[in-house]
């Protein structure tokens, strides 16, 4: 996703809805109707990194053998080919949760983040 390569090269209080616009060649309006203010922006990233890996921990969690047997899938998993995409979305993950944590105000959207987390614990 753009908006997320974007908040880990320059970080989330430094890009503005109008880079994001223009990396993607939309005008900044087509983008505010989706997402209206900034920080719903970086919630729907946030959320989206997290869904990644939902259906693949479901797998695991409700397959064959021991709990032991899939902790070492969920281990592969990790350390797995993808580890330069994993490592990716949790430094925006831990990005957007440290900024979220001096927010005066929950961010709009934030419960649909936090069901995603439960999911995956």
């Amino acid at each position: 996703m753009t908006a997320e390569k974007l908040f880990l090269e320059s970080g989330l209080d430094c890009v503005q809805i109008q880079d994001i616009a223009d990396a993607e060649g939309i005008g900044v309006a087509t983008l505010f109707r989706y997402f209206p203010k900034k920080e719903r922006l970086i919630v729907a990233v946030a959320v989206s990194s997290l869904e990644k890996n939902v259906e693949h921990f479901k797998r695991i969690a409700n397959g064959k053998g021991s709990a032991y047997e899939r902790l070492e899938q969920v281990l592969d998993f990790l350390i797995g080919d993808h580890t330069e995409q994993i490592s990716k979305s949790a430094k925006f993950r831990e990005a957007f949760e440290s900024y979220a944590s001096f927010a005066k105000n929950p961010f709009d959207g934030i419960e649909d983040y936090i069901e995603i987390q439960k999911v995956i614990a």
